[in-house]
């Protein structure tokens, strides 16, 4: 059990004395009552001096907790802040979540070739070619070191944290994924993910309140994601991608807390000029259908 510090020993001990002396205020004779109101006033100060001094030193310990904690994890803090409850369990048969599932993620044009966008500038030819040599185990760890290791395992139940703590095991998957890369092999096992439906807020009901993420063999999410940096690599040493508009993504660059910091900064000043200071959300439906 917690103890109580000076300064909570000695509020306790001037409410004990509050209550007794309002005890004799009631009974004290007239002549006396005048001078045990002067006791109480002076008790009462010195209560909320104590209560304003212990406030003051939770809420220094509160700020120093978040302050360590955004610290420690920026991105977890943030969201702790932004992230309301959720709850609720989906409860439809499996035949509308399938035909669901097939309305909202196919395309019924996905063979059909996009038409020339006008107004939109065509690049220069890169002047350095795509890396198209076989895997190296230099990328295959950087990548598997630099994986959040709570990421959830797909469907054979296997997570970061084996090839993290197991070196032998991550060479031999390197030379498994060289192989693959060396043959143009995609295993079916990374095409099949374990689809999960989150609710979206508290108390969910409904197809249309529920999120679904796939959780894929972390196998082939390796393999995709070092070719996925490869191509950022090609498309920033060509200059490709314009880093003052395009963040997410790019290794190097807090998009969001840029963006954050330049939101408050011009909150900031116009509270400061107070002028009016207008701003857009815009929340898409279905924005990955």
């Amino acid at each position: 059990m917690k103890r109580p510090n000076r300064r909570q020993v000695r509020k306790g001990q001037l409410r004990t004395n509050q209550r007794a002396l309002k005890r004799q205020l009631k009974e004290a004779p007239e002549h006396e009552k005048a001078r045990l109101r002067t006791l109480l006033d002076d008790i009462k100060k010195q209560i909320l001096v104590l209560s304003r001094a212990e406030n003051q030193r939770k809420r220094r310990k509160r700020k120093r907790k978040a302050r360590d904690a955004f610290y420690k994890n920026p991105y977890a803090f943030a969201k702790s802040l932004f992230t309301e409850s959720k709850s609720g369990v989906l409860d439809v048969p499996q035949e509308e979540l399938e035909e669901h599932l097939k309305k909202t993620y196919s395309d019924s044009c996905r063979d059909v070739p996009l038409p020339h966008m006008h107004g939109i500038t065509k690049p220069a030819p890169p002047g350095l070619a795509f890396d198209m040599s076989n895997l190296k185990a230099k990328e295959v760890r950087e990548f598997v070191r630099k994986a959040r290791t709570k990421s959830a395992p797909g469907m054979n139940g296997l997570s970061y944290k084996l090839y993290k703590n197991c070196p032998l095991v991550l060479g031999e998957l390197t030379v498994l994924l060289q192989r693959a890369w060396k043959e143009d092999l995609i295993p079916q096992d990374w095409c099949l993910a374990d689809g999960i439906q989150i609710p979206k807020e508290k108390n969910s009901v409904g197809i249309g309140n529920f999120r679904p993420i796939s959780l894929l063999n972390v196998e082939g999410k390796i393999f995709f994601g070092v070719i996925a940096r490869r191509m950022t690599n090609f498309l920033m040493d060509n200059g490709l991608i314009d880093t003052s508009v395009q963040k997410a993504g790019i290794p190097g660059f807090p998009g969001c807390l840029e963006h954050a910091q330049m939101i408050w900064n011009s909150i900031r000043t116009a509270k400061q000029d107070k002028s009016e200071q207008h701003v857009v959300w815009l929340d898409l439906a279905n924005a990955y259908g």
